[in-house]
Parts: C-alpha cells; sequence; structure tokens
C-alpha cells in the first residue's frame, strides 16, 4: 500500500502443510524405550503473516509472526508412554529493522538488526550489514548473539523489482 512517494506499508500471508515423520524402528536401545523406537506421522496446516512499513526505500521496520495455528501434533505426543501430551508448533515473532546507506553511484551498505522471540525461549537478537552493489549483487554478514556468524551472498534477477 503506497501511502504516499516516500511512505509505504506491506503485507504477507502464507499458507503451508507440513508433514512430521519419526522413524525410531532403525535404532538400537540398550533397554526398551518406546518414545524411541516408535514412529509417527502427522500432517500439520499452518499459516505465516508479516507487514513492512518502509520510507523512501530506505528505512525499513517489519514485523512477523510464524506459526501462527500452533497446530498440535498429538500424533507425537502417542509416542509417549508415560502420558505426558502437548506437542505443538509454538509461536514465533520476529522485528527487523534496516537502513540502506548510498555509498556512491554503485554501492549501498545495508544495516540491519533482528530481534526473535516466542516468549517461552530467550530472546535471539542478531545485527548485521550488507553491500549491494549496482542494485543487482550483494554479500552480508550478521552476529547472532552467542549462537552463530551469517554469511549472505546472493543477487537479484530482476534489479528494478527490488527498488520499488
Amino acid at each position: 500500500l503506497r501511502m504516499d512517494n516516500k511512505n509505504s506499508l506491506t503485507f504477507g500471508l502464507s499458507g503451508l502443510i507440513n508433514q512430521y515423520i519419526y522413524d525410531g524402528s532403525e535404532i538400537e536401545v540398550q533397554s526398551q524405550d518406546v518414545t524411541l523406537t516408535g514412529s509417527a506421522k502427522q500432517v500439520a496446516p499452518d499459516l505465516n503473516f508479516g507487514m513492512m512499513y518502509m520510507y523512501d526505500n530506505r528505512v525499513k521496520v517489519g514485523i512477523s509472526v510464524n506459526q501462527l495455528l500452533q497446530s498440535k501434533l498429538s500424533e507425537l505426543d502417542a509416542l509417549n508412554p508415560n502420558g505426558l501430551v502437548g506437542n505443538k508448533l509454538i509461536r514465533h515473532y520476529h522485528l527487523t529493522a534496516s537502513y540502506k546507506a548510498q555509498v556512491n553511484r554503485k554501492l549501498e551498505i545495508e544495516p540491519y538488526t533482528l530481534v526473535r522471540t516466542t516468549f517461552i525461549n530467550p530472546i535471539q537478537f542478531e545485527i548485521g550489514a550488507r553491500g549491494v552493489f549496482m542494485d543487482q549483487y550483494f554479500v552480508g554478514l550478521g552476529y547472532r548473539y552467542q549462537d552463530a556468524v551469517v554469511g549472505v551472498i546472493g543477487m537479484n534477477i530482476n534489479p528494478s523489482l527490488s527498488s520499488r
């Protein structure tokens, strides 16, 4: 949704079907454990939603939610002989922000930050940047706090679409 010449708001919604399979029939255990040696198969539908505010194609702030339906995985619950149940998908929330700075006619630098949470596990923070050359090729590096270093390399097939 273009609000004026510089401000826009975008939305995305995706539907998907996941298949979860566990087959422990080939696992060799020292003592019989039905939890490990059983098998289960389940299909679970899901939805993801996101929205992003963009100012002047330079500043971007977005929020998204994955696993909106929080599908229950009851077939996996059946593997537990102790009657403990509750396997289900948990919502994941993402908040991101970036700023695209023009270095010269051919090069842009885009630092970003990303915050992820489920409100159950500890919050994850990520910071990074990517360089975009001629609005077509990009390379980037990020750091996920106490977890990982993230590398990105790629190219836009249709660069005119990415600058909208």
